[in-house]
């Protein structure tokens, strides 16, 4: 069709990563970096922060390691990044604070804030309760702690927004990653003026609002060396990192998502902005125009199976590949029901209205423990069970507030797993559909960014054509 490829950019939450696609989904490039992140002295329960030159340099290294690869002519980019994180900037452009979506310093400021912004305003405006995590507990924090930092402050920027920065010079956002800075009013899909001047915030300091799929600037001269992509490409306005899989999935309204990466989203297309009474889950645009999404969230789902394989597993290879087939492998002999092994990893039922700080992690078994029901292949069989009735728990909570899902989709990097896709419909005893490239975030990116091109006229024959038939699964 043509050899033109759009490169996704996606600072995520392990790492950064670049993938340069095609019009029929083939993936000509990709490169990943991991991150980490440091605890600021004084905060090392609450706080995470990191270096934002140090993350630039690691996504322009992915940048030019997929675009090499790619063997093509890179037509355009999309960004994407982790929700709630976010990046200030002073009136030089200069970083002052890199904060991911973990960050939660703003804990030592919630009654003040809650008691600014109101509890009951805020979240029939944003869908979005309580605010430890979003930016204006972070700014709270600032305008106390770090005074000197606070006022420097001139630009506010969620993290999908600073990558386009990074490219362009302008800032952009759209609405679903604009929702988590817990400032957008969800029915306009505009900044609310009565929160912003509740926390005596500056409109200039947020991004300009567009739409997902605008073109946010063309790629500038210094970015262009940085990046090792041709100067003047454009640059479109991407989604939030879960959005963007909700794209790739096709979810239309009434269908639910679930996205297993590192955490467990679930979400459910609604074409109104109904937000939760009971308070217990979030809701917030989706990137597509007209939509929203009622979630919740199943915490650390791919982040608990990450850490049981390599961190009790994997302490003697280097070859993680072979050691998930094995693992997998004898996941699968011990069966349905892990032999009688229960894991409790890190899956927990979503309520933001009693969300605690804390929790237990481990392994129960029957008596006595044995290689069949104790081994690694009963353990790690039961992990997976652990995620997958955890969103199971979470589906039904998302479906008892805006309807039983006519269809459930399935995406993430955990789809890398047959076994897992097979535990997931059979915990869920529904018929449900795999995004087949476990990259979904990525290639939501490339549906946006063929489509605002017009190589592709629209999302729906993007996702076609880069995807075709998706997978089904029966329970």
């Amino acid at each position: 069709m043509t050899d033109e490829l759009i490169l996704a950019l996606d600072a995520g939450t392990g790492g950064g990563r670049a993938l340069a696609v095609d019009a029929n989904g083939g993936i000509r490039g990709r490169a990943f970096r991991p991150w980490s992140y440091f605890e600021p002295p004084g905060l090392e329960v609450l706080g995470r922060e990191f270096d934002p030159r140090a993350f630039a340099d690691a996504l322009a290294r992915c940048c030019r390691e997929a675009a090499a690869q790619a063997g093509g002519r890179i037509a355009g980019v999309v960004c994407t990044g982790q929700r709630q994180g976010c990046v200030f900037l002073d009136q030089n452009d200069t970083p002052l604070y890199g904060g991911p979506n973990r960050d939660a310093r703003g804990i030592n400021y919630t009654e003040e804030v809650e008691k600014a912004l109101d509890e009951d305003r805020a979240w029939r405006t944003t869908g979005r309760w309580p605010p430890w995590i979003f930016l204006p507990a972070r700014l709270q924090w600032f305008r106390h702690e770090r005074p000197e930092i606070f006022r420097r402050l001139r630009r506010a920027l969620m993290i999908p927004d600073w990558v386009g920065w990074l490219l362009t010079g302008r800032a952009v956002t759209e609405p679903s990653t604009a929702a988590d800075t817990m400032l957008l009013d969800l029915a306009t899909r505009d900044f609310s003026a009565e929160l912003l001047s509740t926390i005596g915030l500056d409109r200039e300091v947020l991004p300009e609002l567009s739409a997902c799929g605008e073109r946010a600037g063309e790629v500038t001269l210094d970015a262009a060396a940085a990046f090792g992509l041709p100067a003047g490409v454009p640059v479109f306005v991407g989604a939030a990192d879960t959005q963007a899989a909700v794209i790739a999935a096709g979810a239309a309204p009434g269908d639910a998502t679930i996205v297993a990466g590192s955490t467990g989203p679930v979400m459910r297309v609604i074409d109104y902005p109904l937000v939760d009474p009971d308070k217990k889950l979030w809701t917030g645009c989706h990137a597509e125009a007209g939509l929203w999404l009622v979630e919740s969230n199943a915490g650390d789902t791919g982040n608990g199976w990450r850490n049981y394989v390599e961190g009790h597993l994997g302490l003697m290879t280097d070859d993680l590949p072979a050691l998930y087939a094995r693992v997998e492998e004898l996941a699968a002999a011990a069966g349905v029901g892990a032999s009688g092994a229960r894991a409790y990893m890190g899956p927990i039922i979503w309520d933001m209205a009693a969300m605690g700080m804390s929790g237990r992690a481990g392994f129960v078994t029957t008596f006595p423990p044995g290689p069949d029901n104790a081994g690694p292949g009963a353990f790690a069989r039961a992990a997976l069970e652990n995620i997958a009735f955890a969103f199971r728990a979470n589906l039904e909570q998302v479906e008892g507030v805006a309807g039983a899902a006519s269809s459930v989709f399935l995406a993430g990097g955990m789809t890398r797993s047959p076994l897992f896709q097979e535990v997931v419909a059979n915990v869920l005893g529904r018929e449900i559909t795999v995004v087949a490239e476990p990259e979904a975030t990525a290639l939501g990116c490339a549906m946006v960014g063929f489509a605002a091109l017009g190589v592709h006229p629209g999302l729906a024959v993007a996702r076609k054509a880069i995807l075709g038939y998706p997978l089904t699964l029966a329970p």
